[in-house]
């Protein structure tokens, strides 16, 4: 997506080189216009630049001014990656000219010949952004002319060359004026054109933009604006001019000619005159809806009536009556919106708006009063029914985890009575006629019956849905070891992602563990949409990294900037960090995608994303995604696109450079960027008030915070509008884009001034943004519980070493991965593994048990191992048994060992105990232990062990 960028940061990081100015070396009148900077690798090739300058005559282009030329340096001696003389560069920026006819330059690809673009840029002052005149494309390493126009047409611009590849090499630079040289040597300025035109009708108070041919400042005088008062800000070669007060039909802008002058102190050459035509008509009502008359619900689920003008509004004086209740409005635009609940049935309403309650921007008010009649329903003594539900009754086969979608014939509500799932009360949530039942950690092959009894659900006038029952019968259970292990060492199946992404059978209903061992892994790794069903297992999240370097103008495009793109339906993801590398911070195409997310039914767990511009990308329209305790940093835009995405618990961590948190893309889905329990934190050198919490991208985007914690760094405005003119302008009121129960880091809630468009949600609102609404409202029988995915088994209890490895079996568990010295040795479906290596060095031994989705649990105790002393004369690492133990412990050998010492996890010594082949233990309290055996001749070895 191309989006608005900073310049200012762009600038400061172009590869690490120098930002370098040379000196003049042309001139228009008395004034120096060479001023040329560029981003250079080396202060040589500069130098090989500047040495011997070349200009053309000025009969060689009619008699026009020249403003600059570089080297002639087409000479046959060729260096690598240009000829002599040429400048190495990732951008030529051209200072401001008064004017230029043309600009010519030789270029030569610097990308090893592989086609890239050239782009000619002119700084907008108004906007502060490089807007791009021409792109021309670079093929091969041949060495080509270039002669720009079309960014010339602007005055007193400055242009810059620059390139989407690493660097391009440019020689003999000229640039033409279209001026021709006076008698002084000097022009004055000129005005160009006024924004908006002449003539044109403008509101009372804002701005006016008078452009002009170069760089001015503030001169001597006084503007007029038929008595209305005048705040001037000069941008550049821009006269901005902000005014109010205007009352009159007509209104004439005077511009003195000594108001502006260039930087010669050169004024006009006279006065300045231009007249507006200022808004004095009334506003008029256009259409209201509900229109006059319609009969209304006293519980309406949209619960409003919406009042559109001829043109924007704002609030003037008095209150606005629904009946006996004072309503308090909403103003957007050309929309007046009354929100209304609490009705009685079968009543006749009056909606009253007083005269003067209503003006326009210019201050005309409504001059007479407005009334609309309603009538409300009578009340309705039917009970809702049941449509359908997106599961079966007597279905089986059906996951441990899931949720169950119940559609009723009209808008139904919770009650004081549970709805159950086996005798205990049910997860339940509401939205509309639509009832979610979510469930996770059900017992396998086991039948469940839901029960809706009476008086658990009622529509919303009190009549109770009938009772009924509802079975279905989960899975059996099923075993599964890891399928394949990526290691960066070679210890595994495969060394690259990529590679073990390759070899997964397509469309298989089976799920396919792929665990990735601990290492930097840089590739650019793609999942098709055939993969389905793939879990990526990190080993640690901080040191299982997934890293590539890449960028919006690099890889042609946003879509294909990224680390990894994930198009696969039921994929899950862990303990993995995802970087993109590409740290430029501006330019239209700097976007650099670090995870791309196009599939259905995603789950992220314990994964980190890093960026700048466009971190993470859910892209697709109508597919969710789940995030539980992630951590996404950037600084543009950086979660954006069409995707239904649910954060919870999750950190997003803010960059300097940026001002965007989100930019949500259009979506039919009621429910877009959604955030809970999350915290918005940034880096030390973030300034406050910062970032926005979001801008619209497109219309219908929509984004929501809710229980966030926010850091300073966040603006008090809250969000931002996408552009003020334009098709895009007013994707903000399309969209929608909320919070509630905000507060700041240390957890006081907070209540800032936000965008008039910005919703602060009630407890009401917000209760609806269940993570069964968000992902299954309007899916009809296509329902999804993310939570099995992420939520872990419990880790292994009791793991000992009497030969083999062994520990209690889990519950959910359908396998077992081990770990010797914090490194994968394998993977197990029993609770049990043989390590041949046990008894060959010291050792520390972890297991974690598997779910079936792949999410890991959290560690097993250690069981320490050691090699056996040949003082000792026997196997010391089986010495010492039970482990786990209660009462006793038995000592093998107990001829040989002087002592046994008992050290609690702190080190401390809790037990000393003369040797014997019993040692009573029941004064030790349940818990870890490291255990010292001791020999005669003061050689040790330790154990961990566990009293139960």
């Amino acid at each position: 997506m191309i989006k608005p960028f900073l310049r200012s940061a762009f600038i400061s990081t172009v590869l690490g080189c120098a930002t370098i100015s040379s000196n003049a070396q042309g001139s228009y009148g008395n004034s120096k216009y060479f001023n040329f900077t560029y981003a250079s690798l080396t202060s040589t090739e500069w130098a090989s630049f500047t040495t011997n300058p070349t200009f053309k005559a000025k009969a060689d282009v009619d008699g026009d001014t020249i403003l600059f030329g570089g080297t002639n340096a087409l000479g046959a001696t060729r260096a690598k990656g240009g000829y002599t003389g040429a400048v190495k560069a990732t951008y030529a920026e051209l200072q401001t000219y008064p004017s230029m006819g043309y600009l010519s330059v030789y270029v030569q690809n610097g990308s090893s010949g592989s086609a890239r673009n050239l782009y000619i840029k002119y700084w907008d002052d108004l906007t502060s952004a490089w807007i791009t005149a021409e792109t021309y494309v670079v093929g091969g390493s041949g060495d080509l002319r270039f002669i720009f126009n079309s960014v010339f047409t602007k005055r007193a611009v400055k242009v810059r060359i620059d390139s989407d590849g690493p660097y391009f090499w440019f020689h003999q630079i000229e640039a033409w004026s279209h001026k021709k040289e006076s008698a002084n040597a000097s022009e004055n300025p000129k005005i160009l054109s006024f924004d908006p035109v002449a003539g044109t009708v403008i509101p009372s108070t804002g701005t006016i933009n008078v452009q002009l041919d170069e760089i001015i400042k503030a001169g001597t005088g006084n503007p007029s604006f038929s008595g209305g008062t005048i705040t001037p800000v000069y941008k550049g070669s821009v006269l901005q001019l902000g005014y109010s007060g205007l009352s009159k039909a007509k209104d004439t802008l005077k511009i003195p000619a000594t108001y502006v002058v260039n930087k010669g102190n050169l004024s006009l050459n006279a006065d300045t005159a231009v007249i507006y035509a200022n808004d004095v008509t009334d506003p008029t009502l256009v259409s209201v809806a509900p229109v006059d008359g319609s009969k209304i619900h006293i519980n309406d689920i949209a619960g409003k009536i919406t009042f559109t003008f001829d043109e924007n509004i704002a609030l003037g004086t008095g209150t606005i009556s629904f009946g006996p209740a004072i309503v308090t409005p909403t103003v957007s635009d050309k929309t007046l919106v009354l929100a209304y609940s609490g009705l009685a049935y079968s009543t006749s309403y009056t909606l009253a708006i007083p005269a003067n309650m209503i003006k326009d921007i210019s201050g005309n008010t409504l001059k007479t009063d407005i009334s609309v009649k309603y009538l409300t329903n009578d009340r309705d003594n039917t009970p809702p029914t049941l449509l359908s539900q997106s599961i079966a009754d007597g279905a089986i086969n059906q996951p441990i985890g899931g949720s169950i979608s119940f559609t009723f014939s009209e808008i139904v509500q919770k009650n004081k009575i549970d709805v159950t799932l086996n005798g205990i009360p049910a997860i339940v949530s509401f939205n509309g006629a639509m009832m979610g039942l979510s469930f996770t950690n059900l017992e396998y092959n086991k039948e469940y019956t839901v029960s809706i009894p009476q008086g658990a659900i009622s529509d919303t006038t009190g009549n109770f849905f009938f009772p009924i029952t509802y079975k279905f019968t989960t899975k059996a259970f099923a075993t599964k070891a890891l399928d394949k292990i990526v290691a960066k060492d070679g210890s595994g199946d495969f060394t690259t992602i990529q590679a073990a992404i390759t070899s997964v059978p397509d469309n298989s209903s089976e799920r396919t563990f792929i665990y990735i061992k601990n290492g930097t892994y840089n590739e650019k790794v793609l999942i098709p949409a055939t993969k389905i069903n793939v879990s990526l297992i990190g080993q640690d999240s901080a040191k299982t990294i997934l890293t590539y370097n890449d960028y919006a103008g690099g890889a042609g495009g946003t879509d294909n900037s990224y680390t990894i793109d994930v198009k696969a339906t039921g994929f899950y993801a862990e303990n993995i960090t995802i970087k993109n590398t590409w740290d430029q911070t501006g330019g239209s195409l700097n976007q650099a995608v670090a995870l791309m997310t196009e599939g259905d039914m995603q789950v992220y767990k314990n994964v980190r994303a890093y960026s700048f511009q466009d971190t993470h990308y859910p892209k697709t329209a109508n597919t969710r995604n789940y995030y539980s305790n992630c951590f996404i940093q950037g600084a543009t835009d950086f979660m954006f696109g069409s995707g239904t995405a649910y954060f919870e618990s999750s950190t997003i961590n803010c960059v300097n450079g940026g001002q965007y948190i989100t930019a949500p893309s259009g979506t039919t889905k009621e429910f877009g960027l959604v955030y809970n329990n999350c915290s918005i934190t940034a880096n030390a050198n973030v300034a406050s008030q910062a970032y926005f919490l979001g801008r619209p991208w497109k219309d219908f985007g929509k984004t929501v915070w809710l229980n966030t914690k926010m850091g300073a760094h966040v603006k008090d405005i809250g969000w931002a509008v996408w552009t003020s003119t334009g098709d895009d302008a007013d994707n903000h009121l399309t969209g929608y884009y909320g919070e509630y129960n905000s507060m700041n880091l240390a957890g006081t809630a907070i209540n800032p001034i936000r965008a008039t468009w910005g919703k602060i949600l009630n407890a009401t609102q917000a209760s609806r943004y269940t993570i069964d609404n968000v992902f299954n409202f309007g899916t009809g029988s296509n329902t999804w519980n993310p939570l099995p995915y992420s939520t872990a088994p419990e880790a292994p209890m009791n793991v000992a070493l009497n030969g083999n490895l062994s520990w209690d079996a889990v519950k959910f568990a359908v396998g077992y991965v081990v770990f010797r010295n914090d490194t994968l040795i394998g993977s197990t479906i029993a609770p049990s593994f043989t390590d041949l290596k046990a008894n060959e060095n010291t050792n520390v031994y972890k297991v974690k048990a598997i779910n079936e989705y792949g999410a890991q649990s959290l560690a097993s105790n250690s069981i320490l191992t050691s090699l056996e002393k040949e003082s000792f004369g026997f196997n010391a690492s089986n010495s010492l048994y039970p482990n786990p133990f209660s009462e006793v412990i038995m000592l093998k050998n107990a001829d040989k060992v002087e002592s046994v010492e008992f050290y609690n996890n702190a080190g401390i010594l809790i037990k000393k105990s003369k040797s014997g082949s019993i040692i009573k233990t029941d004064e030790l309290p349940a818990g870890f232990y490291t255990v010292k055996v001791i020999a005669p001749n003061a050689e040790n070895f330790s154990i961990k062990m566990i009293k139960k």
